[in-house]
């Protein structure tokens, strides 16, 4: 399994469009990908983490919530599934 490493994180407008193009259309033989991307020196905006946590209702504390994470991660993941 081989790394690939990203520069930046697409837009989720980006990897909607990319997604679009693929409705309809069912791959044959689908193969879970044999490539992982990475994204070095992520980190969490403090403005909009606060913003976040006002939007859902999570305390502010020194956790940064786990859906938060996943919330900036979703386009590489949507990313590698379009692959």
């Amino acid at each position: 399994m081989g790394a690939q490493i990203v520069s930046e994180i697409p837009s989720m407008a980006s990897v909607f469009a990319k997604a679009a193009k693929t409705l309809g259309r069912k791959p044959k033989d689908p193969v879970l990908p044999q490539t992982v991307l990475v994204f070095q020196g992520a980190h969490a905006d403090p403005e909009k983490l606060n913003e976040y946590r006002r939007a859902v209702g999570a305390p502010m504390n020194a956790v940064l919530p786990s859906l938060y994470v996943h919330s900036l991660a979703f386009p590489l993941a949507m990313s590698l599934m379009l692959a």
